[in-house]
């Protein structure tokens, strides 16, 4: 009997001891700056979220985070966030032998000129103009069920599979991938609920309630559900998951 119940006070305070260090630094961290407005809330699920402003850019990421023994705190964006293109689409019960695949223009030029690649063939979308903010091109069913991007910029591809009856897709491009991408690059390090940046600047812990915490995670969970919207009588759904 007292084996057991010391076995059993081992793994409780065992238990409590591993879930300190994300529940004392458990808060809201303010890292605005000149000009922009930013911070991050650390929550003691392993759960990040990060915010920044500044001109016209409303960066919101969230995904999950840990510390190491040495105080070294990472952060791990939503895969969904890093990815390059987001890709909808249509779907019919007609058998159409094609496929309109539509491209609105982004905001980087960088990746204004993307090519798809269907059945090992490169078609690129015409040229976008000052009066014309979407292109579309129309090719035949891929043979394999699946298509790629071609970034024409940088070398590199996104590929996806092909539903059964989609008949027309439509591509956006996801303006803060790269931003999201920099904040997984960032070093940061905690220490007695101070956050300390790779310049190494402080930053104090501000509790937060658990009101605020039910609104991070409420909106977490609606934008991992927000996965479809309509236009023009259409319902076009995330294809690219």
């Amino acid at each position: 009997m007292f084996r057991y119940l010391l076995l059993t006070v081992v793994l409780v305070v065992t238990k409590i001891h591993s879930q300190t260090p994300y529940a004392s630094i458990e808060g809201h961290y303010n890292l605005s700056g000149f000009e922009m407005a930013s911070g991050v809330y650390l929550i003691k699920n392993k759960t990040f979220f990060y915010y920044a402003s500044f001109g016209a850019v409303d960066l919101k990421v969230y995904g999950t985070y840990e510390i190491n023994k040495n105080g070294n705190l990472s952060l791990y964006p939503s895969k969904d966030l890093l990815k390059e293109f987001y890709i909808y689409g249509v779907k019919d019960t007609t058998s159409s032998k094609n496929i309109e695949i539509s491209y609105k223009k982004p905001y980087r030029r960088k990746v204004k000129k993307i090519s798809i690649i269907s059945d090992a063939k490169s078609i690129p979308f015409p040229e976008f103009t000052s009066n014309k903010k979407d292109v579309s091109i129309t090719l035949k069913r891929p043979i394999i069920g699946e298509i790629q991007i071609d970034h024409n910029n940088d070398n590199s591809t996104s590929s996806f599979i092909l539903p059964k009856n989609v008949i027309e897709l439509k591509i956006f491009h996801n303006y803060y991938a790269n931003m999201t991408k920099e904040i997984s690059k960032g070093i940061w390090k905690i220490k007695e609920n101070i956050l300390v940046d790779d310049k190494l600047k402080p930053y104090k812990k501000k509790e937060i309630s658990s009101i605020t915490i039910e609104k991070i995670l409420s909106f977490i969970e609606k934008k991992k559900k927000n996965t479809s919207y309509i236009k023009n009588g259409k319902t076009y759904h995330r294809i690219d998951r």
